[in-house]
């Protein structure tokens, strides 16, 4: 991918998934691209086993899991093969013993169920869809060696098995699955796991909400009714404030809400950058100009003062990643 695209990805991300984080602290929700089925107890220390899921059979062969295992743990460190197919083994160095298990197919006994239960749609997709998976459990440590010791060099040694074809990232002890981000890859490499789990660069969270919910279309008249509030605070912008509408694009993959950062406006219509890259809609794309009615809106948002103004539908879509698996009927918002 070009610089330019990246740097506009990373922008739209941060512009949006800042509102997200200001919502999320001011209720104290989680962070919506997170999948935290069941928290675990404070007094329970981690189990030190990671996994990462991949869209296609993992890597594999002996040479794969040595070079990873020199490359973070340094030295000869000793390696044996699995005695089944598809990869993996033990390695030790030192004080410390890993046991690597690697296949092709479901990690998960039941993936769709499991995926069902996540809200959020690109990670859900991403789980019911992976083909293959790699598991990294500490099972020998020094003396001196906690719990975060442990897990840390887990996900150092899970991290260089994985580089370049992960897609999520899985907490056995946590049942928390997260999309495996370059910044989630840095920080697993570093051996923050905690931070590997909530990435800076998250994709902005898609929910499946229903096209009838009420709840939503009243947020949605809401913002439509008093557009001219956020029509007024445009033309009076300071330099350096950003804002945005939501609105519908749509194509024969189905419909998707998508932030878009406004650089012009009139009593019609709004132009702007599309600031979500697409999960299913194909006919648009991250960093495109495009035009919206006014009377297409969905939602809309500015941050003054500290203050957000707008963001109708924002509480409603945080319930929704927050507390249960999308309706029947539903459109990506």
């Amino acid at each position: 991918m070009a610089r330019k695209d990246l740097n506009e990805r990373a922008a739209g991300y941060r512009r949006v998934n800042a509102v997200y984080e200001r919502l999320r602290v001011k209720r104290g929700a989680p962070p919506a691209h997170l999948h935290l089925a069941a928290a675990p107890s404070p007094d329970e220390p981690a189990a030190a086993a990671l996994a990462l899921l991949f869209p296609a059979a993992p890597p594999d062969g002996p040479e794969w899991l040595t070079d990873a295992a020199e490359a973070v743990l340094g030295g000869e460190p000793a390696v044996t093969p699995a005695d089944e197919p598809g990869g993996g083994g033990t390695v030790r160095a030192g004080e410390w013993a890993f046991e690597v298990r690697a296949a092709t197919g479901s990690y998960h006994d039941e993936p769709r169920e499991v995926a069902d239960r996540i809200p959020e749609l690109r990670l859900r997709a991403a789980v019911a869809d992976h083909a293959g998976w790699v598991e990294v459990e500490v099972v020998a440590a020094p003396d001196d060696a906690n719990a975060n010791d442990r897990l840390a060099q887990a996900g150092r040694l899970l991290a260089k098995l994985g580089a370049g074809g992960a897609s999520v990232l899985y907490s056995p002890k946590t049942d928390a699955h997260v999309l495996f981000t370059a910044a989630a890859g840095a920080a697993l490499a570093g051996g923050q796991v905690a931070t590997a789990l909530r990435p800076a660069d998250a994709p902005v969270p898609i929910a499946g909400v229903s096209a009838d919910d009420p709840r939503v279309r009243a947020a949605a008249a809401t913002a439509r009714a008093r557009v001219g509030e956020f029509l007024a605070a445009f033309a009076a912008r300071a330099p350096g404030e950003s804002f945005a509408v939501k609105a519908p694009f749509a194509d024969e993959n189905g419909v998707e809400f998508m932030w878009v950062s406004v650089t012009e406006a009139d009593d019609g219509h709004v132009r702007g950058r599309v600031d979500n890259e697409p999960a299913f809609v194909k006919t648009v794309r991250l960093g495109e100009t495009v035009r919206v009615s006014h009377g297409d809106l969905n939602d809309w948002l500015y941050v003054r003062g500290g203050r957000l103004h707008g963001g109708f539908t924002l509480p409603l879509i945080d319930d929704h990643l927050r507390t249960g698996p999308p309706a029947s009927e539903e459109d990506a918002a």
